[in-house]
């Protein structure tokens, strides 16, 4: 017998248990197992039928739906914004993973980071911009663009689509593992990233290809006054991850699940502010 095989035997004998100690004890345990869980109830003698299975799913579900909620607080106490950001789209990573992938993310972001070094002696906006979007062909989701894993960044760096927020987080983390200063520009209707090139300020779009915009190019337009205070203006941890939430409530939303969306609301009133659910990103 396979290590763990007779433990997740018992597991299954407990596994229709109401009572909330032993459903935690038993979703805990079950959750230890991460990506063998399936291989190990295949090699079950007595395989759990489709009923069983679908109780398995949601014991698991509620587990993890509890540990976002009980982790997510923690990071509002970090002082570093960026560390700050990674541990917040790192919970939600794992949450929307569906398993055990803790660290995962981060990663993730440092093999990016290693693998850049190798091509590059210095550390580049630019470079990087070129190295994730065009090397790495990390890019925009055309189609379903609201699909809830398009906000994993998990995901997103696995697949290589996901939201311009997504890339942009992307882009800033494994810059800030570079050394390269990149920010959030919370634009409307489509998120970019900020950065300097040759002492000015430049945005990336990381939607399309990591394309570089001047800011010139935003002063035809009439009220640029106003779009100049938000390019001029970096969108801190807690407004980034407001607008990550509240993509995802609208993408659960539909998607026809109602619970997930009113999970996405329940960490969004743990921030001070919100944004309209409605905001394309």
């Amino acid at each position: 017998m396979k290590p763990g095989l007779a433990k997740l035997s018992d597991l299954m004998r407990l596994v229709d248990d109401d009572t909330p100690l032993v459903r935690h004890s038993i979703a805990e345990q079950l959750a230890a197992y991460g990506d063998e869980l399936e291989a190990g109830l295949e090699a079950l003698a007595e395989k759990p039928d489709p009923e069983k299975r679908q109780h398995i799913h949601r014991l698991l579900e509620e587990y993890r739906r509890d540990r976002l909620v009980e982790a997510w607080h923690g990071w509002l106490q970090l002082e570093d914004g960026k560390r700050k950001l990674e541990t917040a789209l790192s919970l939600l990573a794992d949450f929307l993973s569906g398993k055990e992938t803790s660290s995962r993310l981060g990663l993730l972001l440092d093999e990016l980071a290693d693998q850049y070094r190798s091509l590059h002696t210095e550390p580049h906006p630019e470079k990087l911009a070129d190295f994730l979007f065009k090397g790495k062909q990390l890019g925009g989701a055309q189609e379903d663009y609201y699909n809830p894993c398009h906000s994993n960044l998990i995901y997103v760096i696995e697949e290589k689509r996901g939201l311009p927020i997504s890339l942009a987080c992307i882009y800033m983390l494994v810059g800030t593992r570079l050394g390269i200063k990149i920010e959030g520009c919370n634009f409307p209707g489509h998120f970019l990233a900020q950065t300097f090139i040759q002492d000015e300020v430049v945005l990336v779009d990381c939607f399309n290809g990591g394309r570089t915009i001047p800011q010139g190019i935003f002063k035809q337009l009439r009220n640029y006054e106003v779009v100049k205070k938000i390019i001029n203006r970096s969108a801190d941890t807690e407004t980034i991850v407001t607008r990550v939430l509240t993509n995802l409530a609208r993408a659960f939303r539909e998607k026809g699940f109602p619970e997930k969306k009113q999970l996405m609301e329940e960490l969004l009133t743990a921030l001070e502010f919100r944004r309209p659910a409605d905001t394309r990103d």
